[in-house]
């Protein structure tokens, strides 16, 4: 899955902390519907849009 919009995802690298170590964190089922909804709406807003060109195109 893509990290969601506007947020880098939520695992850094540290040498110094953590030996070497990744640390990854795995994002809840709350947090997957949140960022799916976002970006549903992200694309119902392209579809929007788009539709509003044809029509100027149209005439």
């Amino acid at each position: 899955m893509a990290a969601p919009r506007g947020r880098r995802r939520p695992h850094m690298h540290c040498t110094e902390s953590c030996g070497g170590f990744v640390i990854r964190r795995y994002y809840t089922r709350q947090e997957k519907r949140e960022w799916l909804e976002e970006y549903a709406q992200g694309l119902e807003n392209e579809l929007k849009a788009v539709r509003e060109r044809i029509g100027e195109l149209k005439g």
